[in-house]
């Protein structure tokens, strides 16, 4: 199998294993996903959007939903109005501590799994990430 196949099928299988191992709360996958990603100092809407992979109206919505719940709070910018920054308020803090116990949880299960004969799978994950994380950062699309 090579890694255009590959990456797909790693893809489905951890976001089915994610979504059945991190039900808290009610909450939909996605916005268990953006309650992760903000960090404690909050993040701006736009950033967290290109990071979560949607756009702004979408995000909007999903952050309403975690505003009305009480897990995130809005705040602007005070040098320029139209940056808004998502923040998390307790409930939401809360809830972040019990996902990193789960992915904790989760990635130990996995890795035990493997065992010590692939120990350089860390390292290969780490690159692949990282390499992910400058396509989204420098909005590379793939043609």
């Amino acid at each position: 199998m090579n890694i255009a196949e590959l990456l797909p099928t790693i893809f489905v299988s951890l976001m089915s294993l994610f979504r059945k191992n991190t039900k808290l709360n009610k909450l939909t996958f996605p916005q268990t996903v953006a309650i992760y990603i903000i960090p404690d100092r909050g993040i701006e809407m736009s950033v967290l959007s290109k990071k979560i992979g949607i756009d702004l109206s979408t995000l909007s919505r999903l952050v309403n939903g975690l505003e009305k719940r009480g897990f995130v709070q809005r705040e602007t910018s005070k040098k320029d109005k139209r940056i808004i920054k998502i923040l998390l308020k307790e409930e939401g803090i809360l809830i972040r501590e019990k996902l990193d116990k789960k992915f904790d949880l989760i990635g130990s299960f996995i890795e035990k799994k493997l065992n010590d004969k692939n120990n350089n799978i860390k390292e290969v994950l780490t690159k692949l990430n990282w390499e992910i994380s400058k396509i989204i950062l420098n909005n590379e699309y793939v043609q």
